[in-house]
């Protein structure tokens, strides 16, 4: 008997070791889900943040120039002073300067988001922004919309110039999880009226 209660014990005991080991595992595998799926949606509202920032960019003609050596600061988000007229950049090349900002985000980004309320905190857990675009002559028939947004409609002849953009997208979250997303962005004008980023 002793010995049959020694076995069924040992028994539980291995039970309860496999359960604690499965159990760790799914919190490690939950937690890394987690911070993969936080990563892609603050790389996906960084595509939100830009967006805005170049339409800001374009109708400011660039931001506030005359801060001369200093980076312009819109409340969580830097705007490096070499780049405050970015919506006249080129786009960038891939795959050099694509990678070079990947390796590089501080110094070779054109805007930097840190320290937002959805962030965690952590030096490593910001949204970085390349980009950079170019006019192209468009062929076609009329166009016509309106843009509640800004407050007027738009319009646009048989033929013209559009502007189209790359924006390149980095997001380094918790766990050293990384995201990387691509888009274009292409205008036909915009609304030249006031500027509303606040410096």
């Amino acid at each position: 008997m002793l010995v049959g209660t020694l076995l069924i014990m040992l028994l539980l005991v291995l039970i309860g070791i496999s359960a604690t080991t499965s159990a760790n595992l799914e919190l490690q595998m939950a937690r890394a889900d987690r911070s993969h799926t936080e990563t892609f949606f603050n790389a996906e509202g960084g595509l939100e943040v830009a967006t805005f920032l170049l339409e800001e960019n374009i109708i400011c003609a660039g931001f506030d120039e005359e801060v001369v050596g200093e980076d312009l600061q819109i409340g969580p988000i830097t705007v490096s002073n070499d780049s405050l007229n970015f919506w006249a950049e080129n786009p960038p090349n891939f795959p050099n300067d694509v990678l070079d900002f990947l390796n590089d985000p501080d110094t070779k980004a054109d805007i930097i988001m840190a320290d937002f309320p959805w962030h965690n905190g952590g030096p490593d857990n910001q949204t970085s922004i390349r980009l950079g675009g170019s006019s192209q002559e468009v062929f076609g028939g009329a166009m016509q919309m309106a843009a509640g947004y800004v407050g007027v409609g738009k319009a646009a002849a048989a033929s013209g110039t559009s502007l189209i953009y790359t924006m390149y997208v980095q997001h380094q979250g918790p766990q050293n999880t990384n995201r990387l997303h691509q888009i274009e962005w292409h205008t036909t004008g915009l609304h030249e009226g006031q500027c509303t980023v606040n410096n």
